[in-house]
């Protein structure tokens, strides 16, 4: 009999998945994405992100080259929290069968499956759950595998997976309670913890809110919660203690993560986020229906809760239906209402995101709302929802029909502007389609007989489902997948003398664009990772604050906390970062004449500078003179012979600067804008206008070149700023000769070292004035550091990069990393394990004993 029901809950689990697989398939067919057309979902994050540390987790993959350290993040950093974060799924592994061209094809099929995973593991937990195989399951998966969150999220694959292990996890958890093993309860959650920490973290806090209710409702609203605690005291230990131990064997992830994570801007606490604003108003009434969220407004949008208007209309029937108890429709109203009020006051929304509040894609913990509404609305069907009362099956449509009105019109007619008082023929449209779907979706629960009720809600179904999804990807600035392969090999061509393993370390400033015209929108930010080669810029939520901050003040461009890049580099920072190449925007691969090596022998002066945050010819000029104080200065302020401010007459915040100078010294010509608001794209040199940057930096600080002039020319610059202060914009020319003289007194005594996996090593020579040699490596407590065979601790220097204590003559320096805490997140980890053995052992024991207790 066991074997049968295995058998049969496992067919209508895979019939589920079949299903959704074939909605989303469908989809994509609809929008010819890869490998079903000639577009591709490089796009927002996907293509900034994504596709690039995929690609660098394929290359490591098919050349077995694994480092826990990565030089193609930045200057180099700790690769374990981008590991946790983004690469741990196991579908990733699935990456080996496509070439790296052909990343964009394996992620649309990894979104397919991962979504059929999810439907068939809800449609297993429904079953489950209500200890009842039904093909009904199948419908109800799909519409978790396809709900609300993952239509707007579903280019975001390394959450996919934790929404597939939910449903587990859940369903581990209700075996314990009703007397069963806690083995699968501590697997999934396991798992579910180190495929995505982020939302494993999300899945713990809806766990203990489960348990209570799952508890509550084993008491039929009959016993007090003391009562409660004693009658589940054994389910309520095996919880705590199974979860406890599940998340000790997870800390050979988590332990490297933490540490790692508190070297980003994460950790910073913002008071904003902890207070009682509203997060959203009746716009979150919309999100019921189909089309709550497009592309458009993928960013910032009420909760993503849609979960098809059928379930909507079921969780009615739950607290109407004669036949459920009064105190389950209290636990019910009391669950969802708590799941809501959690995302719409603003401290425990940040409680849930690991308190910080999301930049973008917003209410991540939508999926647990849905994963409710779904298993409630279940509930209600295997009621049987004709048996709720006539006036109901009127008034149950009307009330949802009225919320899709208010959630459409509400929040136009709180905004006070009348332009934005506006509904759409778009919205308007959506709204219409929606009212038409609770009127079909009634009609079919309500009156149709049991043949034609399973034809029409598989249509009504799928038709919701599939119209979600495809008003969900309306309007995404998809890529071209013909032109992306085409376009990378080529590029991969251009930097084959680069890619290929020699073993040394060095870095590229890589600057073609060739890859770009694959993407509606794309800067650059991690081609060292989709190249493979050690680059410069990066862009991740991972990213080493203390780098970027360092880089930032050298001179290059950051726009946020997740972002450095390259713009900005200049010959001094080439130099200091051992830029051994140069791509240039032609696509000519050449060699860096500043390039000394990947550090040098300096005099401890080096050791004592701090950098300032914006005044970045300073900073550089002190650099300099700490390795050659002789010939300073190095740069040279022009002489300003007339500035002259206009207020724009079109944009009151705008000013006209007109600037006249003299050039003082033969070099580059660079601007550093000390206040924000320079818009680079407006300067003038002369009446001709200077190259854009390439990322957009309008407003913000770098250092801006604007050409190369000889000592005693006159220019006339124009630009345009918001700041009003002609003292904050700093010209500056860098003595040429100068700078080549001092880099060749350091090119023969430059680090040159070798890599290979964790481990730098390679000779610097010095003579008795310099005691440290300057290496342009991250400072990281993980680096463990030799000097002759003697172990060295390294200093920090330029706020975030790494000297080491020398002695005249050769040193031979080899630097090893270890991962921090990887060491004792291993030990608590087998720890975790052994101590759930030795639960599941005790547990076993004592069954024999309930035995006789129940007889």
């Amino acid at each position: 009999m066991l074997t049968k029901f295995r058998q049969s809950i496992g067919l209508t689990t895979a019939i589920s998945g079949v299903f959704a697989l074939l909605i989303i398939t469908g989809v994509m067919i609809a929008y010819q994405i890869t490998p079903f057309g000639r577009q591709n979902l490089l796009f927002s994050d996907n293509a900034a992100q994504y596709v690039t540390f995929l690609t660098a987790l394929r290359h490591a993959l098919v050349t077995h080259q694994f480092s826990l350290y990565s030089f193609g993040l930045s200057l180099g950093s700790n690769a374990v929290p981008t590991l946790a974060y983004y690469l741990m799924s196991p579908f990733n592994l699935g990456l080996v069968f496509f070439s790296a061209a052909q990343v964009p094809s394996a992620i649309t099929l990894m979104i397919i499956l991962k979504v059929a995973c999810i439907s068939a593991a809800m449609a297993y937990f429904l079953q489950r759950h209500f200890e009842i195989v039904s093909g009904w399951a199948v419908l109800f998966g799909a519409a978790f595998g396809l709900c609300g969150f993952v239509a707007a999220d579903y280019f975001d694959i390394m959450w996919l997976d934790s929404l597939i292990c939910l449903p587990l996890i859940i369903n581990g958890l209700d075996t314990i309670v009703r007397g069963g093993k806690p083995t699968r309860f501590f697997v999934w959650l396991l798992f579910g913890v180190i495929v995505n920490y982020y939302l494993g973290y999300m899945i713990c806090i809806f766990i203990v809110c489960y348990t209570v209710y799952i508890i509550y409702e084993d008491g039929h609203g009959q016993l007090s919660f003391s009562q409660l605690l004693k009658q589940n005291k054994d389910h309520l230990l095996t919880i705590i203690f199974s979860g406890f131990f599940s998340l000790m064997s997870a800390m050979v992830i988590l332990v490297p993560t933490v540490i790692g994570m508190m070297q980003t801007a994460k950790h910073a606490y913002v008071s904003a986020n902890f207070t009682f604003r509203s997060m959203f108003s009746f716009s979150v009434l919309a999100q019921l229906g189909i089309g709550g969220v497009s592309y458009g407004n993928h960013l910032i949008h009420a909760p993503a809760i849609f979960s098809s208007l059928i379930v909507t209309l079921l969780v009615g029937c739950y607290f109407v239906h004669p036949n459920i108890s009064r105190s389950s429709k209290w636990h019910a109203a009391i669950f969802l209402l708590g799941l809501l009020l959690s995302m719409k006051v603003c401290i425990t929304n940040t409680i849930w995101h690991l308190f910080q509040q999301p930049s973008g894609f917003p209410f991540r913990q939508a999926f647990f709302f849905s994963f409710m509404m779904i298993t409630i609305s279940y509930g209600a069907w295997l009621k049987n929802a004709k048996l709720v009362s006539r006036h109901w099956k009127v008034a149950l449509p009307a009330i949802i029909m009225g919320c899709l009105i208010l959630g459409t019109f509400g929040p136009h007619f709180l905004m006070m502007s009348s332009a934005s008082n506006r509904l759409s023929s778009t919205q308007l449209g959506i709204l219409t389609l929606n009212l038409t779907v609770i009127v079909l979706g009634s009609l079919i629960i309500f009156t149709t007989g049991r043949l034609l009720q399973a034809c029409l809600m598989i249509g009504l179904f799928a038709g919701e489902l599939s119209g979600n999804f495809l008003i969900a990807m309306a309007g995404s600035p998809f890529g071209n997948q013909i032109q992306y392969q085409q376009r990378y090999q080529r590029e991969a061509a251009i930097l084959k003398p680069i890619t290929k393993d020699s073993g040394q370390l060095y870095r590229t400033n890589n600057q073609s664009r060739l890859i770009n015209n694959s993407f509606q929108r794309y800067y650059n930010y991690n081609d060292a990772l989709l190249f493979n080669y050690r680059g410069i810029s990066e862009y991740n939520s991972t990213i080493n604050d203390t780098t970027r901050r360092t880089l930032n003040s050298l001179g290059l461009f950051s726009k946020n906390v997740r972002r450095i890049s390259a713009q900005g580099l200049n010959p001094v920072t080439e130099m200091l970062l051992g830029v051994k190449y140069n791509v240039s925007p032609s696509n000519r691969l050449t060699q860096n004449t500043s390039y000394v090596g990947m550090g040098f022998p300096t005099s401890k002066s080096l050791t004592t500078i701090q950098l300032h945050p914006t005044d970045k010819f300073t900073n550089l000029e002190k650099i300099l003179v700490s390795i050659n104080k002789g010939e300073a200065p190095y740069f040279y302020p022009v002489r300003k012979n007339r500035v002259q401010l206009v207020r724009n007459k079109s944009k009151q915040t705008n000013y006209r600067y007109h600037l006249q100078m003299t050039v003082n010294t033969t070099g580059p010509l660079y601007l550093n804008a000390r206040l924000r608001g320079t818009n680079y794209t407006t300067i003038t040199v002369n009446g001709k206008h200077i190259a854009s940057p390439k990322v957009p930096a309008n407003r913000f600080r770098f250092l801006d070149r604007l050409g190369s002039y000889t000592k005693g020319t006159k220019l006339s610059v124009a630009l345009t700023s918001t700041s009003p202060y002609p003292k904050s914009l700093q010209f500056e020319s860098m003595n040429q000769w100068k700078f080549k003289k001092l880099v060749a007194s350091l090119q023969f005594p430059g680090y040159v070292p070798k890599i290979q996996g964790n481990q730098i090593s390679g000779d610097i020579i010095a003579n008795r004035h310099q005691r440290s040699a300057f290496l342009s490596i991250p400072f990281d407590k993980g680096w463990q550091i030799k000097v002759n065979g003697q172990p060295t601790a390294p200093g920090k220097v330029l706020n975030g990069l790494m000297a080491v204590p020398i002695k005249s003559g050769l040193n031979y320096i080899v630097l090893t990393y270890h991962t921090p805490g990887l060491i004792i997140g291993s030990i608590f980890s087998i720890l975790g394990l052994v101590s759930f053995i030795c639960l599941s052992m005790v547990l076993k024991l004592k069954e024999p004993l309930k035995h006789r207790k129940r007889s």
